[in-house]
Parts: C-alpha cells; structure tokens; sequence
C-alpha cells in the first residue's frame, strides 16, 4: 500500500510540472519552450550584393529560391519591467545549405525569452550564396538591432550573438575577423560550432556551400577561426559533444587553445552524448544542461542580472 502510494505521488508531481510548462535544468526552473505559441515579427535586412554559384543558366524556379533567401531577422522581445532588455542574434545552423529555424531558432528564442533576452532569429543568405554573403547578413543584424536599440527596448552595450553547426561558424567569423568596434558583439555563444575550414577536421559539406569546390588556400586560413583569434574578442561560451558524428571536437579544440593562447576570456564544456542538431538538448542527460551553464555564464558575464536580483 505504501509502494502504491509513493508511486502515485510521483505520477501526481511530474503531471504537474509537466501541465504547468515547465521545466528543470541543474537546479533552475524554465517554461517548457514546446507548450508556448509564439509570435515573431520579421524585420527586413538590407541585402548587399555577394558571390553566388548561379552565374550562368539561371531558371526561373532558382530565382525564385534566391528570393526567399532575402535575410531578415524574426524578432521575439523579452517581457518584464526591463525596459532596456539585453539582445541575443540566434543563427541556426544547416551547413550554408538551410536554417534550423525551429529547432535551434525559435526554441532557443523562446528560451532566451524566458531569462529576459530578447532574440532575433537570423533568416542569412545560404547557397547557391556563397562567402561573403552570410556575413554581410549578420553584420546588417547588428547593425540595424543597436541603430535602432531604443525602439526594440534592448541594450545596444549587451548585444551578443550564439550560433549553431554552421551558424556557430559564421558568429565566429564575424568575431575573429571584425575590425569595426560597432559591429563587435559582446559576447559570443558556440554550439557544437564548425569553425575551422582545415580539410583534416572540417565539414565538407558546409565548406563546399560556404567556399565552392576550389577555395584558395588563402582563403581558407581566412575562413578556419582559430588562425584569427585575437586578444579583442569578446568572451566566449563554447560547447559540444564527443559523440558528433558530424562535426569533429577539433573544431572546437583548436578554437579553445587559440582561446587560451591569446587570453580571451572563455567557458568551454565538453560532453560525452548528444548527437549534432540537438538545439536546447531538452531530456539529453549531460549535455541538456548546457543551457543553466550558460545563463550563469551570462550572470558572471553581467550580461544578465543575478538571478534573484532582478
């Protein structure tokens, strides 16, 4: 009878956390990202003209395509008295082939919501676009979301931007490669990033959409985000998993020790089981925490107020 008892407790408990939406992560309490509707405004970007693999025997059916490539950014503001909220750019992965809107923008929005930042889902140009076309989107997003900070009720001084798998890529690139103040992000979110083009460790796939068939060795270098680390950066919240079948931990190995090596100021969480495209690794065992570990990285940063303190 006792046994029964205990049981239906249980039962009684995780019902209720489950109607309520919400969820645990370490020792934090989150709304459940996946019991929320959402609304997004989408915001224009300027589209500066870029490199694409179409020069030739363009159809109708790929222009079309190259139109819904127009970058914009989705717009999910924070709620609260804050009336100067800080502001994450959330660029999803797809190997400069798509975007993972949903599952590592949106879901990721809603959770940046949920600690009071206000996100922006970046819709970049992907190929038949190649380099520099992504980062001409992303330094438009900066642009646009600190010239106009007042009107988004954000803090154009706590700006910062996180990428996935590619996406990861490419805020890594506008980091190291920046030399415009304006556009340099406050800090700088990796998850499960590509970040180096060096054949040994890249993923072909995305550097053959990001670079076409023959990039010169030049441009390699340029593009591999560990040759370009500098002492100017911002500080970096980096993650990944050893068990990525897609994307080696050299990537972001190499990355750390150039991290290390040049002292910019880092977090760095290697864990043992997550597969790659995850996002927010709801119910993963080990790596499902690494969003608690990095609102608190957030925290120490002064990115967002202690919690408790608001």
């Amino acid at each position: 009878m006792k046994l029964k008892t205990t049981i239906v407790f249980v039962i009684a408990v995780v019902l209720a956390i489950a109607m309520s939406g919400a969820i645990y992560i370490g020792y934090r309490r989150y709304p459940s990202v996946h019991n929320q509707g959402y609304s997004e405004r989408k915001i224009p970007l300027k589209t500066i003209p870029a490199p694409s693999s179409d020069a030739n025997g363009i159809t109708e059916m790929l222009r079309n395509y190259i139109r819904r490539n127009d970058p914009y950014i989705a717009f999910f503001p924070a709620t609260g008295d804050n009336n100067l909220n800080p502001a994450m750019i959330v660029v999803p992965g797809g190997a400069y082939s798509g975007r993972a809107e949903m599952e590592e923008g949106v879901t990721t929005a809603k959770w940046l919501n949920s600690i009071g930042i206000s996100a922006f889902v970046l819709h970049y140009r992907v190929a038949p676009y190649r380099y520099p076309a992504a980062l001409y989107d992303l330094q438009e997003a900066i642009r646009h979301v600190r010239k106009n900070a007042a009107q988004l009720h954000i803090n154009p001084n706590k700006t910062g931007v996180l990428g996935f798998s590619a996406g990861g890529h490419l805020t890594a690139t506008l980091t190291t490669l920046n030399k415009d103040a304006t556009l340099r992000p406050d800090v700088l979110v990796l998850c499960y990033p590509v970040l180096t083009m060096n054949n040994k460790y890249t993923h072909q796939r995305t550097k053959r959409n990001l670079l076409g068939d023959a990039p010169s060795e030049s441009t390699v270098s340029l593009l591999s985000a560990e040759k370009n680390v500098h002492s100017g950066m911002p500080p970096v919240f980096v993650w990944t998993t050893l068990a990525d079948k897609h994307v080696s931990v050299q990537n972001c190995e190499l990355f750390v020790e150039a991290l290390k090596l040049a002292d910019v100021p880092y977090e760095y969480h290697l864990f043992n089981d997550g597969w790659h495209g995850m996002g927010l690794a709801e119910g993963v065992k080990e790596a499902g925490n690494w969003p608690v570990m990095l609102h608190c990285w957030l925290e120490c940063m002064g990115f967002v107020p202690q919690e408790g303190n608001n």
